[in-house]
């Protein structure tokens, strides 16, 4: 689930997510000695949440 690969839970702001996306990129970014296995799961872990919270806000519950 993607909530579980970015430590993220239902209580977080959507700003606070992104904060966690991007600390995570640069822990696991291979240019930094990162997996890039684990750097493309996050990528498409917040790409999974970012959809979700397009469609919350498309249905008036951002």
């Amino acid at each position: 689930m993607s909530s579980e690969v970015l430590g993220v839970n239902v209580l977080m702001t959507w700003d606070e997510i992104k904060a966690r996306y991007r600390f995570l990129l640069k822990c696991h970014h291979p240019d930094v000695g990162g997996d890039p296995e684990k750097t493309h799961e996050i990528i498409e872990a917040f790409k999974a949440l970012e959809q979700e919270q397009a469609k919350r806000a498309a249905r008036g519950r951002g």
